[in-house]
């Protein structure tokens, strides 16, 4: 993994040809000619183990003007510290946290291309897996509502499945993208690790309790989107959606709702083809390559 990537990637967003970014809201960092990181003076950090970490978290992120005050933000920026030896400061302050990564992306395209950019973004998730996953745009057109780190700590909850309670808790999205009745998307985030395949990994589980969140909104599954979000170079976690755009393995992860008779969270094998078409994955790279299209 390249030195310092996720702040990389932060600073090369907020450098694309869309000028709605004021120098307020950009990260307060630099990267010079020879790619070396320069971080702005007077900025504080910690760094006892190689690991940057700014003290205050909005230093390395992109904030839009206003979203300081985001509860949302608020409240994962405190949720989470470090010990005294990096002055207990914020875990998004982190270089590697992929929650600030994923708050600079995600919550600035939105906010700045709206439907525009979830379209791009399906596109290229859809060119991912050879333009085998069918869209319907005109489903798209409709407002979106964005959620972060949505449904373990947040008044909404996502459902656990039924025959899951005793062993699993609260399912936490890192971003949901939906809007009423026409579409769910889900989005597992990953920076410079890689989703575990070790039992019931974290992106099974969000397909399985996502496909019932859509099942509860009266979302068609065939309009329900599961993707990775993960660097240009994470080849594992592009094969792991290539491993469930597979029906029968998707099947078998999702067996524990399968032939269920009329239980409400039964999925037939339609639903399981309808899931399975709308896998894939989108790459931090390829979301930059759409900021300069868009902007």
């Amino acid at each position: 993994m390249e030195k310092h990537y996720g702040l990389k990637l932060v600073y090369d967003l907020s450098r694309v040809k869309n000028k709605n970014i004021s120098n307020y809201e950009k990260p307060k960092i630099n990267f010079n000619e020879n790619n070396v990181l320069e971080i702005v003076q007077d900025v504080p950090i910690v760094s006892p183990n190689n690991t940057i970490v700014f003290l205050n978290p909005c230093d390395r992120m992109i904030v839009r003007e206003g979203d300081e005050y985001d509860q949302q933000l608020v409240r994962k920026i405190n949720e989470h510290r470090f010990g005294c030896k990096y002055k207990h400061a914020s875990k998004m302050g982190s270089e590697n946290s992929e929650d600030a990564t994923t708050w600079s992306f995600l919550k600035t395209l939105t906010s700045l291309f709206k439907n525009t950019f979830i379209q791009s973004m399906l596109t290229q998730s859809s060119n991912n897996v050879n333009g085998k996953m069918d869209i319907n745009i005109n489903d798209i057109e409709h407002s979106p509502e964005v959620y972060f780190w949505f449904g373990r700590t947040t008044e909404e909850k996502v459902p656990v499945p039924s025959e899951l309670k005793k062993d699993e808790g609260y399912t936490e999205f890192d971003v949901v993208i939906k809007s009423t009745d026409k579409y769910l998307i889900t989005i597992e985030a990953k920076l410079t690790g890689t989703i575990s395949k070790r039992g019931r990994n974290q992106f099974i589980r969000n397909i399985d309790v996502g496909s019932l969140y859509a099942k509860y909104k009266n979302i068609p599954l065939s309009r329900y989107y599961p993707l990775v979000l993960c660097p240009k170079n994470d080849k594992k976690d592009q094969e792991l959606a290539k491993y469930y755009r597979d029906s029968e393995n998707l099947k078998n992860g999702l067996s524990h709702r399968i032939n269920n008779g009329q239980n409400e969270e039964a999925l037939s094998d339609e639903d399981i083809e309808n899931i399975a078409g709308k896998v894939s994955w989108i790459t931090w790279e390829g979301l930059i390559e759409i900021a300069n299209q868009l902007g």
